[in-house]
């Protein structure tokens, strides 16, 4: 089992061709769970439970159609469909109990992870961004998202202004946990070197589970009492066994 726990889980899919959130939505992960059971004849089947090794994120976010900047309230209106989002500093290699590695995402301006929101005046897109777990209390690898917008002056001219949003006050991601966040935009942000940091309320829970009805077929089990045996003036051994199926006796080895 624990070298089972220690393999490499499947590698999050990472794909810089796609901005749309359909296609961004991870369909099969891997996952665990355990449970002792003694398997019958007459046996119900048993429920286990299951856990995603990674965790998710996503972003739902609302942009004012217009903002006043400054004492003179000169207006900044966002562009629609110019909005990106990304994870930085999400983990994409971990094993199948959870554990991450240090295979950091990017942070770089054209980070694969970056995911376009179509419509600025509509943003609650929820596109998911995926991590395998890790804590960063004790390093400088805090995952968060970057978040860009474009903002047209009534005055003219056209800026970008990038924007923090950290994963809610925490300080570690767990896996099969749903970290969503709620973001309202009303504020101009810093510049790509230096973002300003946006506070959201946070929710974060335990990912959708749902149950997947199965059945053991077929299954086989050979059970015997004892690996060893000492006979003392004896020609006879009685060995205590359980098995799902015929099977053949043979005698391993005798000494004397």
């Amino acid at each position: 089992m624990a070298d089972l726990k220690e393999l490499a889980a499947k590698e999050i899919s990472v794909d810089n061709t796609t901005t749309d959130k359909d296609e961004s939505i991870q369909t099969s992960f891997v996952m665990d769970g355990e449970l002792s059971t003694t398997l019958s004849s007459s046996m119900t089947t048993p429920v286990i439970q299951l856990q995603r090794s990674v965790a998710k994120v996503t972003l739902d976010i609302n942009v004012a159609k217009e903002i006043f900047v400054g004492s003179n309230k000169i207006k900044y209106t966002p562009i629609p469909g110019t909005m990106t989002v990304k994870l930085v500093n999400g983990v994409k290699n971990g094993i199948i109990n959870g554990f991450g590695t240090a295979d950091y995402f990017e942070t770089t301006t054209s980070n694969p992870t970056t995911r376009s929101i179509s419509e600025v005046e509509d943003g609650n897109d929820c596109t998911p961004f995926y991590s395998y777990p890790y804590n960063w209390s004790s390093t400088n690898k805090d995952c968060h998202l970057y978040l860009s917008i474009q903002w047209a002056s009534e005055l003219g001219g056209l800026n970008t202004y990038y924007y923090i949003v950290p994963i809610g006050e925490v300080t570690e991601l767990i896996r099969n946990n749903h970290y969503k966040i709620n973001l309202d935009v009303a504020i101009l942000g810093g510049t790509e070197e230096d973002p300003v940091t946006l506070n959201a309320n946070y929710i974060i829970e335990n990912w959708s589970t749902c149950e997947i009805s199965t059945e053991l077929k077929k299954y086989k089990y050979l059970w015997v009492k004892g690996t060893s045996f000492t006979m003392d003036n004896e020609d006879r051994l009685k060995i205590e066994y359980a098995s799902s199926s015929e099977i053949t006796l043979n005698l391993v080895s005798v000494q004397r």
